[in-house]
C-alpha cells in the first residue's frame, strides 16, 4: 500500500487523481465525509486506486451523523460520554469520547460500517478504537501519572469489576469491539480487508500504557483485522525519524508478523511550532519503509498539494521501492 489519507473530496477530481496516479499513491484513505461525493468514489475506482474508509469507533460525532443517529434530528442524548475519574466529560480540545460500553452508539457504528462496506470500499480502517487519550501532545518525558483514564460512569465501573485488572477490562472491550467491527465490514462484503489504527507507543512505553490505558492488546486486535496502521507522526511527539522504524519492529515482534504492519508518515508540522524539514521528512519516509510489512500512507493530502517539494521527495522513494521490488501485504 502507498496510501494517501484525505477528509474531504477535492473540488477537480480528475487532475488531483492523475496527480496521485504521478506520484505512486495506488490507495486513497478518505474520510466519511467524502462518501457525499459519489463521484469521487466512482472515479478512485476507475483509475485502478484502492478505496479505504477511516471509521471512527468512540469519536464524538458531528452534527450530520448526530441527526443521522435521530432520524434526522440533532440529538446528544442518543449516546453516553466517557467520563474521567472525576466525572467529567472525557475531552480536550476536537479529542471527544464516547463512553465504550454504550451499546447503542457501538449498534450504530456497526450498522453504519456495514453501509459504508456495501459502497465497494476495499478497505475499512478503525479509528478511534481505543479509549481515550488526546496522545498527540503526550511528550516522551510525560509522567505516566499524567495520562488520562477512562471510563468513570456507573455502567463501566460495574462492568470493569468483573475483570481482574483495568488492563484486562479495556484490552477486552477494544479487541471485543474491533472485532465486531471487522465482523459488521465483513458480513455485507467477504472482500474488504480491514485495519486498525494504532496509537504510536511502542508496547513498553509509559509502563505499557498501550494497553494498560489505551486499551490496545495488539497480540489480539492482530487476531482480528487484516493489518495494522500505527501513526507514526513521529514530529509531532517529539521523537525523531528513527523512532518510526524502531515502532514498527516493536509492534512487528509482538505480533510476531501474524499481519503487516503500515506506518503513517505526518507531512508538515503540527501542535509545536518549529517547521519539520523537508529533510526530515525524507528520512521519516525512509524509517517508515525501512521495517514496513505492509506499505505506508502520508498524512495528508492538504499538507501536500501545493508542495511541488513533497510531491518529488515522495514519488522518489516510492519508485526506490518499486525498483528494488519491495514486496508490501497490503
Amino acid at each position: 500500500m502507498f496510501g494517501i489519507k484525505i477528509y474531504e473530496a477535492p473540488s477537480d477530481i480528475d487532475a488531483v487523481i492523475r496527480k496521485w496516479k504521478d506520484i505512486g499513491f495506488d490507495t486513497v484513505m478518505t474520510g466519511r465525509n467524502c462518501l457525499k461525493n459519489m463521484d469521487f468514489i466512482r472515479e478512485i475506482h476507475s483509475a485502478g486506486l484502492k478505496l479505504s474508509v477511516v471509521e471512527p469507533v468512540f469519536l464524538v460525532p458531528d452534527e450530520a451523523e448526530k441527526a443521522e443517529c435521530a432520524g434526522g434530528k440533532k440529538n446528544d442524548a442518543l449516546f453516553d460520554r466517557a467520563l474521567l475519574e472525576d466525572g467529567s466529560p472525557a475531552e480536550e480540545d476536537w479529542v471527544r469520547f464516547i463512553c465504550p460500553t454504550d451499546e447503542r452508539w457501538l449498534s450504530h457504528v456497526y450498522e453504519r460500517i456495514g453501509k459504508d462496506a456495501a459502497l465497494g470500499a476495499d478497505i475499512l480502517t478503525f479509528d478511534f478504537a481505543r479509549f481515550y487519550q488526546f496522545w498527540e501532545t503526550v511528550l516522551p518525558d510525560s509522567p505516566v501519572s499524567s495520562l488520562k483514564r477512562t471510563c468513570y460512569c456507573e455502567r463501566c465501573k460495574k462492568n470493569a469489576s468483573a475483570f481482574k485488572t483495568q488492563k484486562e477490562w479495556r484490552t477486552t472491550i477494544v479487541s471485543q469491539v474491533v472485532k465486531n467491527c471487522a465482523a459488521a465490514a465483513k458480513s455485507v462484503n467477504p472482500a474488504v480487508k480491514t485495519g486498525v489504527h494504532i496509537v504510536p507507543w511502542k508496547t513498553d512505553m509509559f509502563d505499557g500504557a498501550l494497553e494498560e490505558v489505551i486499551g490496545q492488546n495488539l497480540r489480539a486486535l492482530s487476531e482480528n483485522v487484516d493489518f495494522f496502521a500505527p501513526m507514526t507522526y513521529h514530529h509531532m511527539i517529539r521523537q525523531s525519524p528513527e523512532y518510526i522504524s524502531e515502532l514498527v519492529k516493536n509492534h512487528r515482534e509482538y505480533i510476531q508478523d501474524r499481519i503487516p504492519v503500515v506506518p503513517s508518515v505526518q507531512v508538515k508540522e503540527l501542535y509545536r511550532n518549529d517547521v519539520l524539514s523537508r529533510e526530515e521528512f525524507r528520512k521519516a519516509i525512509k524509517e517508515a519503509l525501512r521495517y514496513s510489512t505492509g506499505g505506508i500512507s502520508f498524512f495528508q493530502w492538504n499538507d501536500i498539494a501545493n508542495s511541488e517539494e513533497n510531491c518529488k521527495i515522495i514519488k522518489q522513494e516510492i519508485s526506490v521501492c518499486l525498483v528494488n521490488n519491495r514486496v508490501f501485504l497490503v
